[in-house]
């Protein structure tokens, strides 16, 4: 038998020549690619609210305690008693921040809130070492209710746990 040829062998490689043939795609919506696109947007949310919900509940501490700490170094270079009022009257307001975002305990406001107002509003000007003393006692104050990572964490799990049990509730309660 004599050998085939080679355009013979071209034309028999031609024919058995796989083809790749797509599908189409079945009309209607697709159920996948939305699922998909609701997951991420669902996820980025989450991640944005759990990025605000720890700004708002740590900013106005953090905020605070660089306040406290740049009026300390201040209040060491003022040469004139006259600028101390200032610095009083800024721990007042730093105070009343710290009332209603609540970061103080009930035993730290109350001493603080006599010491600052004796400082804000009385007649006598107040000394050097009087407000070095109600800063430092303010910073003191704003760091035993600084909650820890623990806490933190504990927070937010009990918080994740109750959010996943009122969904189950609500879905079992409109099972007929």
């Amino acid at each position: 038998m004599p050998d085939p040829s080679t355009t013979e062998i071209e034309r028999q490689i031609a024919e058995n020549k796989l083809i790749d043939i797509e599908l189409p795609t079945a009309p209607g919506i697709d159920w996948l690619a939305w699922l998909q696109i609701l997951g991420a947007l669902l996820l980025t949310l989450a991640v944005i609210l759990i990025i605000a919900a720890l700004m708002a509940h740590f900013w106005q501490r953090v905020r605070l305690n660089i306040r406290i700490k740049k009026a300390q170094k201040e209040l060491k270079q003022m040469p004139h008693p006259s600028d101390f009022r200032r610095t009083a009257t800024q721990s007042y307001q730093w105070f009343q921040i710290a009332i209603k975002q609540a970061l103080l305990t009930e035993h730290d406001q109350m001493r603080l809130q006599i010491k600052i107002d004796q400082a804000c509003f009385s007649n006598v000007p107040v000394s050097r070492e009087t407000l070095e003393d109600i800063l430092s006692d303010f910073e003191n104050a704003l760091m035993v209710t600084q909650p820890t990572v623990k806490t933190i964490l504990k927070q937010v799990f009990q918080q994740g746990l109750n959010l996943i049990k009122q969904l189950l509730s609500a879905l079992k309660r409109e099972k007929p």
